[in-house]
């Protein structure tokens, strides 16, 4: 082999590298544009989580303030209408039992009306 053969094999080789580095530098770029276009999608990633935590922490506040409301005064008014209806129901059990006494009162009355009609009558009957 000449030496001539042998610089144009070595620099066909050459080129052969130089066109391997050269799609090597381009996949390099691909992957820097790759990363750079992941870099952005975490900063956004970063941000909607952000927001989630400051969401999810207004929500634990508004609930606890809820749960506030409910223990103070929600379930105390609930009490009081309740005991308020307790009350309500007794009266309504008196008021029922008076009337029951008045119905017999009422009975009652009309018997005796009736009897002292029938001794008029005898009387009457009798003068």
């Amino acid at each position: 082999m000449s030496e001539r053969e042998l610089l144009q094999m070595i620099l066909s080789e050459v080129q052969n590298a130089n066109t391997g580095l050269n799609d090597v530098k381009s996949e390099i770029a691909d992957l820097k544009t790759d990363v750079s276009a992941l870099k952005t999608d975490v900063s956004v990633l970063k941000t909607d989580v952000s927001a989630l935590k400051t969401d999810v922490d207004d929500l634990k506040l508004r609930t606890a303030l809820i749960e506030t409301t409910l223990e103070n005064e929600t379930n105390r008014n609930i009490k009081i209408i309740a005991e308020g209806h307790t009350d309500l129901s007794r009266k309504l059990d008196h008021v029922l039992q008076m009337e029951s006494e008045k119905e017999m009162f009422l009975i009652r009355f009309n018997v005796l009306e009736s009897e002292v009609q029938k001794m008029k009558q005898h009387f009457d009957s009798i003068a």
